[in-house]
């Protein structure tokens, strides 16, 4: 492993980072006249992660020029995402949806960095389906995924721990997504019919 002032820990090294644990919980209740409202929370235990030290193959700490240990700090936030929608059938053949959602980025002002420039975002959705036959089934949507412009401070008063001496940053950026998505689904089957009840 090389520093950017030349060799440090001389060989492998190693490190552990315990990815999150996830809760997501979906509703999806019908309204009556072909509507169906939909929701959506999820939770990720990014904080979970913390910070990562960085090993030799021998369990020693990996070290830098000046003696110190090596670490990854990450220290994320939990991350959070909560969405709404609408699903309307128009007739037997096509139902159409739309959505939106907020996501609560785990990544914070504190320690973001250029790597990572990640950020809270919003979501726009909107879809249909169109049901050919019993079996055949067309999905199609587009999501638009707006990025709050990201701010980024690496500097010796910012707080940041991925500041290193000598090497300060400071940034914004701005990031926009979008998905198109276009999805097949074939029963081998035939759908069961509604059971009939008899008194």
């Amino acid at each position: 492993m090389t520093g950017a002032g030349g060799a440090t820990t001389i060989g492998a090294v190693k490190t552990t980072i315990k990815l999150p644990d996830m809760v997501s919980v979906g509703v999806r209740q019908g309204l009556g006249g072909g509507w169906t409202a939909l929701g959506t929370f999820e939770w990720s235990n990014w904080s979970r992660i913390g910070t990562s030290t960085v090993l030799q193959t021998n369990g020693a700490a990996a070290t830098s020029l000046s003696g110190s240990a090596i670490t990854l700090p990450f220290q994320y936030s939990d991350g959070y995402f909560y969405s709404a929608g609408l699903e309307y059938i128009l007739n037997p053949a096509w139902t159409v949806r739309a959505g939106f959602a907020f996501e609560k980025s785990p990544v914070t002002d504190l320690v973001r960095t250029p790597r990572l420039p990640d950020n809270d975002r919003y979501w726009y959705s909107v879809g249909a389906t169109n049901k050919v036959n019993n079996r055949l089934s067309i999905d199609l949507a587009y999501s638009f995924i707006d990025v709050v412009d990201t701010p980024i401070n690496l500097t010796a008063g910012s707080g940041n721990p991925w500041f290193v001496t000598g090497a300060s940053y400071v940034g914004t950026a701005s990031s926009q997504v979008h998905i198109l998505s276009l999805g097949v689904k074939y029963r081998w089957d035939d759908m069961p019919s509604a059971a009939l009840i008899t008194k």
